[in-house]
């Protein structure tokens, strides 16, 4: 669609409004120019964004409806995308110094004209009043099988027994092991998890860095690859994020990368699994359907995705979270827990909504600490794998924050590791960790914010509730989603195949239109550097 031009007069002074308030981050001047622009001519969407965001910026009690501004129709002018993300940027400044009932206008304007934001609002936030108040259920019948539980209901000893048959297999993992310097403190999660796990479990493991390279080291992957394998001789080789992150996503080298592990399935025998932990991703049941004949086992910890492929992908994927273990040196002390909520996490571009959150919260006066790292972020509270699991074990409630940019909502490591340290699990209500936990028995889900307070308080007020939910989470993560029962179970599908395919639930599921893609850089790059965010 050919937007409508602006007369001269009316562009000239959007050109000089948008130099002031996008490259020079001067509010003051901005407010002047944005006002004679309305004056002017009709407005764009993007001088209707900026006038009240330089409003909000300079304390003036804009007068806007609860979610966004008074005629989000108007014509763009193309600089859509650059202005939410400048907004979402300042209102990311305004959380962090405290300033949350800045930050939520800020990123309720933004949601105007971001329908994952604005779905937030209207049906968890602005419009989830009349569903705060129906306290906390009893859990459904616990004779009933979880859906994970259905295709093989694994005890302890069939576990051990498993194990046992395959010990002594070698595992070599594709994997991203550092982000930085080489130091096991500060080991990716999903690589610490399972080269933790098989260690303990007596395998022998290798792993071969798959991101951070350099430049030579990134052409020469394949042959780093091959070499890794001739010495070690897998049996087993585990591929993670394959062809989506990293080298494997360059185009360039992924024939040479998908030919190294061929050789290794004809010539020794090795099994190829392809682990994927973000398997919400739009594009995901088509990448699956595509590399079908290039591994024997898929590992997903994503449930949604098992209704959005073909029966034959589903035959041999593994849906089960990565393995929970802690970090935490042996025979160290339960700490003594603050009776309020925790958020131990971060952001990134996938889960932008939390932002949503956390201003909403933290406006609302909720007993909830917030720690959150971020790209660029000054939070410092916690970086290794030793301290997150001791701050997130120091609250006897963590929060949870499951939704992701394009509308899925996810189990997240935090559904597991929250019970396994011992703190009650609250979270954002979604289907995903309904297939592996029982809500209220397990666990307690939210659907909105009057609920998440409504709960809150409950469990906070309620000590008996609050323990036994607290415990039997705890008993049920240990027992089933630590080491032995996940890889029992993936080499059992592995190399046995299952009798039946893993059942299928509906997930809720409705796509989500995103008119401004969200990236690490695009919005990271422009929240750095904007400490105060805009002159005012």
């Amino acid at each position: 669609m050919v937007e409508p031009a602006l007369d001269s007069a009316s562009a000239a002074c959007e050109a000089e409004a948008h130099r002031l308030y996008f490259e020079c981050h001067d509010g003051t001047a901005a407010l002047v120019r944005w006002r004679l622009r309305g004056v002017l001519g009709p407005p764009t969407i993007e001088s209707q964004l900026a006038l009240a965001h330089c409003e909000i910026e300079a304390g003036i009690d804009v007068d806007l409806p609860e979610i966004g501004v008074r005629q989000p129709a108007a014509p763009s002018n193309g600089r859509l995308r650059d202005y939410a993300e400048f907004i979402l940027s300042c209102a990311w400044t305004h959380f962090w110094a405290g300033d949350s009932a800045r930050a939520s206008k800020l990123v309720r304007l933004v949601a105007a004209v971001d329908p994952h934001f604005q779905s937030i609002y209207e049906e968890q936030i602005v419009g989830s009043s009349s569903r705060g108040e129906n306290g906390i259920p009893d859990p459904e019948d616990s004779s009933e099988p979880l859906p994970f539980e259905r295709s093989w209901r694994l005890t302890d000893d069939d576990a051990r027994g498993v194990i046992a048959q395959h010990r002594g297999r070698r595992v070599l993992l594709f994997t991203s092991q550092y982000d930085g310097a080489p130091d096991a403190a500060f080991e990716n999660q999903p690589c610490r998890a399972l080269r933790a796990t098989l260690t303990l479990l007596g395998f022998a493991v290798t792993v071969v860095e798959s991101q951070k390279l350099t430049a030579a080291e990134h052409v020469a992957l394949h042959d780093t690859l091959r070499g890794a394998i001739a010495d070690f001789r897998p049996d087993i080789i585990v591929c993670s994020d394959m062809l989506i992150s990293g080298a494997t996503g360059h185009r360039q080298i992924q024939d040479a990368i998908l030919s190294v592990l061929e050789e290794a399935r004809r010539s020794s025998g090795a099994k190829i699994v392809f682990t994927y932990t973000d398997g919400w991703y739009d594009g995901m049941p088509a990448l699956l359907d595509a590399t079908a004949g290039l591994a024997d086992l898929f590992h997903v910890t994503f449930s949604g995705l098992l209704g959005r492929i073909s029966p034959e992908v589903a035959a041999k994927t593994f849906c089960y979270p990565d393995p929970v273990y802690d970090p935490r040196p042996s025979g160290t002390a339960a700490p003594k827990r603050r009776l309020r909520a925790g958020f131990v996490g971060g952001i990134s571009w996938a889960n932008l909504s939390r932002l949503v959150w956390f201003a909403e919260i933290q406006r609302a006066g909720l007993p909830v600490d917030l720690h959150v790292r971020a790209p660029g972020g000054p939070n410092a509270d916690f970086k290794s794998a030793i301290e997150y699991a001791a701050l997130n074990g120091s609250y006897a409630i963590s929060l949870s924050l499951v939704a992701r940019v394009n509308g899925s909502r996810i189990a997240t490591g935090r559904s597991f590791e929250t019970p396994y340290f011992g703190s009650l699990l609250l979270e954002e209500s979604s289907d995903d960790t309904a297939y592996f936990l029982r809500p209220y028995e397990h666990y307690v889900p939210f659907d909105s914010l009057a609920q998440l307070s409504e709960r809150l308080r409950i469990l906070i007020a309620d000590a008996p509730r609050r323990e036994r939910i607290t415990q039997a989470g705890a008993a049920w993560v240990r027992r089933n989603f630590g080491g032995l029962h996940f890889w029992a179970r993936l080499l059992r599908q592995l190399y046995e195949g299952d009798a039946a395919a893993p059942p299928q639930i509906g997930d809720g599921y409705q796509p989500v239109a995103v008119n401004f893609p969200h990236s690490a850089q695009s919005y990271f790059a422009l929240a750095r550097p904007l400490a105060p965010a805009m002159r005012r």
